[in-house]
């Protein structure tokens, strides 16, 4: 899909996952939920379970649309201060 069209479609994907989550990262009074660029896009959440709940509504709106992700094109990166990821920390 090209990136216009990509644009387009996803067009209301702010909205929805602004109406149904208070989520993600917040710079200077600015939150940042997600990112799009071209065809990909970035999840930002604070925590486990920020990131879980906009992964799900994300999950929700794919649902509604007809879309899919593809897992094997997907990944998830984790910033903390100490440690690695624990085996507890699991995303669907």
């Amino acid at each position: 899909m090209s990136p216009i069209l990509f644009s387009l479609f996803l067009e209301d994907l702010e909205m929805y996952l602004f109406d149904k989550v208070n989520s993600g990262l917040t710079l200077d009074e600015i939150s940042f939920s997600f990112v799009l660029f071209a065809d990909d896009m970035v999840i930002f959440g604070k925590d486990v379970t920020d990131l879980q709940n906009s992964l799900d509504l994300l999950y929700a709106y794919c649902q509604t649309w007809g879309l899919t992700v593809n897992p094997d094109k997907s990944k998830i990166v984790v910033f903390r201060k100490r440690g690695s990821v624990l085996e507890s920390e699991n995303w669907l």
